[in-house]
């Protein structure tokens, strides 16, 4: 998306922008709900897949379009200066995006990204409202069998934290590395 919103096409932004829209404005369990109850409905062949499948379709298009926002701010972050450098240097494109404009925009993506994936990773409880278990839904399940609340809730907060905590390790060692550009 980010490319189709810096395309020299203003239909391609057009498109870009609108996908950017719908995909931000409506609420996740919405775009589950219509992914697994809806899209079906259209596509036939779709009545086939998983609902696994559904929900990472449905929250992967969501977080598109966040993170299309992410990275279209974290290039348009990199000075135009640096392009002007590059072509009196004589610079392709492609060695001006690999060598300057890209761990560039990285240092300023990446903690809106790692945002995001989190976001994604919380976000999973969702799914528990077309039949998914997952974490918290197991969560759930076993705190209703065993009239455990508290304690089967701690270890999935326990859990979910860990995991965040992992992921935000990588995180930082990523951005580090590209961090060592600048």
């Amino acid at each position: 998306m980010t490319w189709l919103r810096r395309s020299r096409y203003r239909w391609l932004q057009a498109i870009a922008r609108f996908y950017v829209s719908v995909f931000r404005a409506v609420h996740g369990v919405v775009q589950i709900f219509l992914a697994y109850y809806g899209l079906p409905e259209i596509i036939p062949a779709l009545k086939t897949w998983s609902p696994e499948v559904m929900v990472i379709l449905a929250l992967g298009f969501k977080y598109a379009a966040y993170m299309a926002e992410t990275f279209r701010a974290a290039v348009d972050s990199v000075d135009a200066g640096q392009w002007e450098a590059a072509t009196s240097l004589q610079i392709n494109k492609w060695a001006f995006f690999k060598h300057v404009m890209l761990p560039q925009a990285a240092v300023n993506a990446i903690p809106g990204f790692g945002n995001y994936t989190i976001g994604i990773l919380k976000e999973t409880t969702l799914a528990f409202v077309i039949g998914v278990t997952e974490l918290f839904g197991e969560g759930k399940l076993i705190a209703g069998g065993s009239f455990k609340y508290m304690e089967v809730y701690a270890a999935v907060a326990i859990i979910y934290w860990l995991l965040v905590v992992a992921y935000s390790a990588l995180q930082n060692k990523l951005e580090r590395y590209y961090r060592r550009y600048m």
